[in-house]
């Protein structure tokens, strides 16, 4: 890892122990520069404010993961991230404004799918059927987070794997070990629901 992405983890380490115990929209770049022992130019350097932080936190998990973020392994992670990071994640659902939490997520998700799955190779009807099962998904997969970041996570993270592998378009799912088939249940580490 170099410098700059120490530094940046730092910052997210801080704010992710901050919002245990404070509301998110309370947070400033002044209370994490202190409470990261950072210079406000640090912070600067790496984000544009802290809705640049927010969004980051993860955009960044998903793409550090080496799996792609469609598959079933990469979701059931990100839930038990999530989980672990409930401080920040169970306030999503407040955060609004510019560069929001889902309006950056959608975007972001959407980028990668079309990206990979909708390819100049295809009919036209077929990049038209693709765009669109997409765009259901990814409203879909993070309208369904935030309402279980709402429900303060209470539902189990293998029924929100198991749903949004079913609402995932089969295109997608093949590409998922080479076929449709659905993930199997697994115990639930720790103390994870």
């Amino acid at each position: 890892m170099v410098r700059g992405d120490y530094t940046k983890q730092r910052f997210v380490d801080t704010f992710l122990r901050m919002c245990d115990t404070q509301k998110l929209s309370d947070i400033t770049v002044t209370s994490l520069i202190a409470e990261a022992h950072t210079a406000r130019q640090t912070f600067y350097n790496h984000f544009e404010d802290i809705n640049g932080l927010v969004s980051y936190i993860p955009i960044n998990f998903m793409e550090e993961f080496w799996r792609p973020a469609y598959y079933v392994e990469t979701v059931r992670e990100a839930y038990y991230y999530a989980y672990e990071h409930k401080g920040f994640f169970c306030q999503l659902p407040q955060h609004a404004g510019q560069n929001n939490f889902r309006d950056t997520f959608i975007e972001h998700y959407r980028e990668i799918l079309h990206r990979t799955f909708v390819t100049d190779d295809l009919s036209p009807e077929e990049q038209i059927y693709r765009s669109v099962a997409i765009e259901q998904l990814v409203i879909g997969v993070v309208d369904t987070f935030l309402e279980w970041c709402r429900q303060q996570m209470s539902w189990p993270v293998d029924v929100l794997v198991r749903v949004q592998h079913d609402a995932t378009p089969a295109f997608i799912r093949q590409m998922q070990h080479g076929n449709a088939e659905p993930p199997a249940m697994h115990p639930r580490p720790r103390e994870i629901r």
